[in-house]
């Protein structure tokens, strides 16, 4: 498969576990991230005071020859470290409420992320969500959460950074 094809199958994936509700207040997921993105965009659902924006980003990329079928199977195992970078943007008056609706999008997340070791396409992502190493795993799901804090010139506006990285795979046959 191809760095794009992986790219597109997270940002479809996590967009339709926003739009099932799995991912609250996820209002878009970007393959690639657009050079502008109004506020708007964050909040796509009319009246909503909570919206949040999903960049996917391909860190870094590894590659180890495995013998899944043998010693010449031709099989090599291609390792992703994936950040999603999130936006999370509140109109709440509170930014108490801002952070237990924040709570709740990360549990959603990971629930997404637990939920399907393909992202829903097992013919490009062979699992993620599941350590980036075959033999010893390593973190499956890592997040950070930053500080909620009031955007310049706003006086309601509070946006909170959350930092998603996740291992994906694939198997290539060479």
């Amino acid at each position: 498969m191809s760095r794009s094809a992986v790219h597109q199958a997270i940002a479809s994936y996590l967009s339709s576990k926003g739009a099932d509700g799995t991912i609250p207040n996820l209002s878009d997921v970007f393959a690639y991230p657009p050079k502008l993105l109004p506020e708007s965009d964050f909040f796509d659902v009319p009246g909503s005071l909570n919206g949040c924006i999903i960049h996917v980003h391909l860190a870094s990329q590894r590659e180890t020859r495995v013998a899944l079928g043998g010693p010449t199977s031709g099989k090599k195992y291609r390792v992703y470290e994936v950040i999603l970078n999130c936006i999370y943007l509140s109109d709440e008056p509170q930014t108490e409420t801002t952070g237990a609706n924040v709570d709740a999008f990360i549990d959603g997340l990971t629930t997404a992320i637990e939920a399907d070791r393909n992202a829903g396409d097992a013919g490009v992502i062979f699992q993620w969500g599941e350590g980036g190493n075959l033999t010893n795993g390593g973190p499956d799901v890592e997040i950070t959460a930053y500080y909620p804090r009031t955007r310049m010139g706003t006086q309601n506006n509070t946006q909170t950074y959350i930092e998603c990285r996740v291992f994906a795979s694939e198997v290539l046959t060479t």
